[in-house]
């Protein structure tokens, strides 16, 4: 069967723009930063992926018009008019030229604190706050604020700090995408088209919805079951895949994170008051804190608890206390996600 189409370039000039802006990859992830692979702890050249990711779409390269549509709809992330005022990334890492679709496309943080030892922007995040009024949303790593426990066995409380690298930029009331987990899935070309997953190869790094995107999340798991093995993180991966498909275990484990991340919010601002030496002006302050075993024979509140006596074995937050109240209603909105990437080379 005669797979070309002769015709096309007789239609209408219209409808040729609007077949070649159906070739425009619509689930998109445009990264400020590469991710570096010892950190990430894997075998896979993430480099290699990032840089698929990075580069103008391939249908852009078919002909004038292709180019056309795809430069009035997108552009390099750092060249085109609507980014040209936000701050740059002074990081050694960062992208130089990434695709990016404006209204469209996530813009994806990789940062956490452990790439400040390759000399990373410990200010990434006030840089990602810039690209909220161009991109569809902002994400990144749960691993720069608190850790997703997929053991459901960590801690849910930690001692109150101020939080200077990322807390300190998150805007109140703002949603942010936090990419629980990142998954490294090897499989062909041909796997992946048949699949349905990665925009058809157009878009080598997803960022999905556990809730409502559970079928692409389901694809996502059959491609990478019927894959190639494709590295040592697989036991790791088949774990976390066997909590995210099973909705009464992965429920759990998000209540305890979401409580992880109320207290390690609740923590940094009281920490601030606390360095700022305004904790006196919290009205009722000594009942911000009580003691976890509410059974003591004492008072269940404590009066005058200085900060660096705190125990996260026995001391919790009040979550009735109007200040406690008050600071996880301007708590920004933390939206829960899984990263994919997709690689075709053989690395393990």
């Amino acid at each position: 069967m005669d797979r070309q189409f002769t015709c096309f370039f007789r239609l209408p000039t219209e409808l040729r723009l609007k077949i070649w802006r159906l070739c425009e990859a619509r689930a998109r992830v445009a990264e400020l930063d590469l991710p570096i692979k010892e950190i990430v702890e894997t075998d896979c050249d993430l480099l290699y992926i990032s840089l698929r990711n990075c580069k103008q779409p391939a249908f852009a390269q078919a002909c004038r018009e292709a180019r056309q549509v795809a430069f009035e709809d997108g552009g390099f992330l750092w060249e085109i008019p609507e980014t040209k005022g936000i701050p740059d990334l002074c990081a050694v890492n960062r992208t130089s030229e990434t695709w990016f679709y404006p209204r469209s496309d996530i813009v994806h943080l990789n940062w956490t604190a452990a790439y400040e030892l390759y000399g990373d922007d410990p200010d990434s995040v006030s840089v990602l706050n810039g690209y909220r009024p161009v991109a569809r949303a902002v994400s990144f790593m749960a691993d720069a604020t608190v850790a997703f426990d997929w053991s459901g066995r960590g801690p849910t409380f930690f001692l109150p700090v101020v939080d200077r690298s990322v807390n300190a930029h998150l805007q109140p009331r703002k949603e942010y995408m936090v990419c629980l987990a990142e998954i490294i899935i090897h499989a062909t070309e041909e796997q992946v088209l048949a699949s349905g997953t990665f925009e058809g190869l157009a878009a080598p790094i997803q960022i999905l919805d556990p809730f409502d995107d559970h079928k692409a999340v389901h694809a996502m798991h059959q491609l990478w079951q019927h894959g190639r093995p494709g590295d040592s993180k697989q036991d790791e991966y088949g774990e976390i895949f066997d909590a995210l498909l099973n909705p009464e275990i992965f429920a759990n484990l998000l209540e305890r994170w979401r409580e992880a991340v109320s207290n390690n919010w609740l923590g940094h601002v009281w920490a601030q008051e606390a360095e700022r030496g305004t904790l006196s002006e919290i009205d009722g302050r000594d009942q911000i804190w009580r003691w976890r075993d509410l059974s003591r024979p004492e008072s269940p509140f404590l009066p005058g608890l200085d900060p660096e006596l705190i125990s996260e074995e026995l001391h919790c937050f009040n979550l009735s206390h109007p200040w406690v109240v008050s600071t996880l209603a301007s708590m920004p909105i933390f939206r829960p996600m899984i990263l994919f990437r997709h690689c075709e080379r053989d690395c393990w």
